[in-house]
């Protein structure tokens, strides 16, 4: 095994664990089926977005999803993919909408999305 691939099964295994970092979300690809995936959910960035940037702020979250089509999604369809999950950890799940990619590999997505 090399390092890429125990740091692909560490990014699944441990950041992606509900024991761990993870919450449980639902996942709704645009056109598709949602499902139940892990994710580790940062909550509560506030801060300006959009053509409004400067002028309001916007309830805006980042997730990390697993990049595999068995335990994530392997391809993300901006401003039309939807994610639930509570707005406060322990609450009743919302949807949001995936509104950029802030980054992404092998092993992990990391998401930027916005409530609604």
């Amino acid at each position: 095994m090399t390092l890429k691939d125990k740091l692909l099964e560490d990014a699944k295994n441990a950041f992606l664990n509900v024991e761990e970092f993870a919450e449980g979300v639902t996942y709704a690809p645009y056109g598709g089926s949602p499902k139940g995936i892990n994710a580790v959910v940062v909550r509560e960035r506030l801060e300006a977005s959009g053509p409004d940037r400067g002028m309001s702020l916007g309830r805006e979250c980042e997730i990390f999803i697993a990049n595999d089509v068995a335990t994530g999604v392997t391809s993300i369809n901006k401003n039309n993919d939807k994610v639930s999950f509570p707005v406060q950890v322990g609450g009743t799940p919302v949807s949001w909408t995936v509104v950029e990619i802030l980054g992404h590999d092998e092993g992990i997505w990391h998401l930027r999305v916005i409530k609604g």
